[in-house]
């Protein structure tokens, strides 16, 4: 067989030379009124000349590329999907975080205020006591409180209660019920614990999970050929086209801003990952006013309109940066990693200009690196932007 395929080629290749022999004899003896059609002429010979069996390789090559630009396509488009999914995960994931993280704050404080409201309740009792048993008025409450097994008992014994009614010590009626309501609290308190624990071990495991698809994103772009990447190209417009007009479909703020509102818009953080998260839920009852766009740490924060920054530091956003453009929208960026070098507050920067850098400050930090971005007609409220970005980055 490999002999046979030598022969092929070493036929393929004298056919090549032969016709090309007599193409150059034609051009060099007619007119070039008449090329063309003695050129088609020599094409045919070609054929003629060309073994059926190379013609089939051929063809079963062009088959063979086909089916692999489908499957260099198919396979950044499930890695694309796998990425989506593993992002809206980690989003969910993260927001039960967060407000599971307030709540149990939120039950220490309540479990220390019961616990300190019973210790005082504690003290008044062991007081009353005291005072009826060197003041030996009765004899009867003394031994009561010598049977008692300890001073949870005694509180809780009618004496007690009618003695502590005398003396207008009301409160005591509530020790048993303040105790009760902290041993719930704890158990509830235990739970919500086990269940961050559980959260922050899946969080992590969706943290290597974006990684990873990612990783695959790049390598199905990088080994795609130059017409894959343009198929490629053209997915990721179509689905920024839908995504875009299924969030643009939603009422009031959740519906962002046309794409005329911002003009020469530049995406913010270049090759970040994102899903429409608006409205998450947050801690204490919020919900997500903004965008949280995912890159590297420290990928450069551009400026996404001309205009003049405001620079601020501290607080839930961490290291921040308010934009406020030429055509009055206003952006807002959290959590950088820090500013561009040289820049301040009062600044005028340009469009697609470097102002900073992706990081985890604020609130976020030990999450993945990202931007949390806002943006707002100035005077007006805060609004959707993953419409805006999503046809933008």
């Amino acid at each position: 067989m490999r002999g046979v395929a030598r022969s092929t080629d070493r036929s393929l290749l004298e056919a090549h030379a032969f016709v090309y022999s007599i193409a150059k004899l034609v051009q060099m003896t007619i007119s070039f009124r008449d090329r063309g059609r003695a050129l088609m002429s020599a094409a045919l010979a070609l054929f003629l000349l060309i073994p059926t069996g190379a013609l089939a390789q051929t063809q079963e090559q062009i088959d063979r590329a086909r089916e692999i630009e489908h499957s260099a396509l198919d396979d950044y488009q499930e890695a694309v999907a796998r990425h989506d999914e593993a992002l809206t995960e980690y989003q969910l994931i993260n927001a039960e975080l967060e407000e599971l993280t307030y709540k149990t704050t939120r039950l220490i404080d309540q479990i220390r205020a019961y616990e300190s409201e019973a210790s005082i309740l504690k003290n008044r009792a062991e007081t009353l006591l005291f005072e009826s048993y060197t003041s030996n008025t009765s004899s009867v409450f003394v031994g009561l409180a010598l049977e008692a097994g300890s001073i949870q008992d005694l509180m809780t014994a009618q004496l007690l209660l009618e003695r502590a009614a005398e003396r207008e010590i009301s409160e005591l009626q509530s020790y048993t019920t303040i105790t009760a309501e902290a041993e719930k609290l704890k158990v509830v308190l235990d739970e919500d614990r086990v269940r961050v624990a559980e959260i922050q071990n899946r969080s992590e495991e969706l943290v290597l999970a974006l990684d990873k698809t990612n990783e695959l994103k790049k390598s199905a772009l990088q080994s795609a050929s130059a017409e894959t990447r343009g198929a490629i190209a053209a997915f990721n417009k179509e689905q920024a086209r839908l995504k875009v007009l299924e969030a643009a479909k939603k009422r009031g703020a959740a519906g962002g801003f046309p794409p005329e509102a911002t003009p020469n818009f530049f995406c913010p953080l270049p090759g970040a990952s994102f899903i429409n998260d608006w409205g998450f839920p947050r801690s204490g009852g919020r919900t997500h006013q903004g965008t949280d766009i995912f890159n590297a740490r420290n990928k450069p924060v551009i400026a996404a309109g001309s205009g003049t920054v405001r620079l601020r530091s501290g607080g839930l956003g961490g290291i921040t940066i308010y934009l406020t453009t030429d055509y009055g929208m206003r952006f807002y960026y959290a959590h950088l990693d820090g500013y561009a070098t040289g820049l301040k507050t009062g600044d005028r920067v340009t469009g697609g200009e470097l102002i900073g850098y992706n990081g985890d400050s604020g609130n976020a930090k030990g999450t993945p690196p990202h931007v949390h971005f806002q943006m707002q007609a100035v005077g007006g409220q805060w609004k959707n932007p993953y419409p805006t970005l999503r046809a933008s980055c």
